[in-house]
């Protein structure tokens, strides 16, 4: 039987305008300041200077499918290395800078299935 814990929280009030405010004076978005906070988190709770957050992108990179309704995410993985004793502006402007070289280096599932194996289009169900 699998289990699960459930951890009740709120964010304080005025949290959300800090942040935006934050985001706004760093130049990057609320969910890039939230994923550098992230990552500065892991690197103090793993020690490790280098860590890898696993994320999706919208995947909607042709015009014709920004209005079809359906699942067209694209996972990605941004590696920010970070000295232990960097600030959280330096934690949100390097993950910001590896948040876009992530997303210029991007492929979907099928493209890189096709690359390793030029015959998938042939034998997937």
């Amino acid at each position: 039987m699998r289990r699960s814990i459930r951890t009740p929280f709120r964010f304080a009030p005025q949290l959300p305008g800090r942040l935006a405010r934050a985001a706004a004076q760093w130049r990057t978005s609320p969910f890039i300041a939230l994923l550098g906070a992230y990552r500065a988190l892991l690197g103090a709770c793993t020690g490790w200077d280098r860590v890898v957050i696993g994320t999706t992108l919208m995947g909607r990179t042709p015009a014709r499918t920004r209005d079809v309704v359906g699942q067209f995410t694209t996972n990605t993985y941004v590696a920010v290395t970070l000295p232990p004793d960097a600030t959280m502006q330096e934690a949100v402007s390097a993950t910001h800078t590896e948040m876009l070289a992530a997303m210029r280096h991007a492929a979907s599932f099928h493209t890189i299935a096709r690359a390793v194996n030029r015959e998938f289009d042939r034998h997937r169900p």
